[in-house]
């Protein structure tokens, strides 16, 4: 699929409707600012006219300059909570974009640039776009 066509016109459905994308922290409060390390979940809330089982969704996660950074295609339903722990993001803006796909279509029914979007805050001072946890074995001969 190309996004950017998405991006500039932008796809709207009569038959699915997006009640809400929200970031939530590990108790369910809805966030914008997350830190290196920390749980972040998206819970998003549809309304249909036909079956969820008609439709697929997919979201992706981008860091503001558009680098794809991870993207989850699954079954619809009316409210989907998806996990991120320990999110491994550093510092700068972020945004989820969210498509929906109808059964044995190959586009977007609908569309959504930029969804919902967040801060992550990284103390360290790597300058790359993820933190993986690491450890280094020094050996002298």
């Amino acid at each position: 699929l190309n996004l950017n066509i998405y991006r500039q016109e932008g796809v709207a459905s009569s038959d699915v409707e997006v009640l809400s994308v929200q970031a939530l922290d590990s108790s369910d409060n809805p966030k914008d600012i997350f830190h290196t390390g920390e749980d972040l979940k998206v819970r998003l809330k549809f309304k249909f006219r036909k079956q969820a089982a008609d439709y697929s969704l997919w979201l992706g996660l981008f860091r503001m300059d558009e680098v794809y950074c991870h993207g989850v295609l699954r079954k619809m339903e009316e409210e989907i909570i998806l996990v991120y722990p320990k999110l491994p993001l550093l510092t700068g803006d972020y945004y989820f974009s969210l498509g929906i796909l109808e059964k044995d279509k190959r586009e977007f029914s609908l569309y959504r640039h930029k969804a919902a979007s967040f801060k992550m805050s990284f103390p360290g001072q790597d300058h790359g776009t993820a933190y993986l946890e690491h450890s280094w074995k020094w050996e002298l001969p």
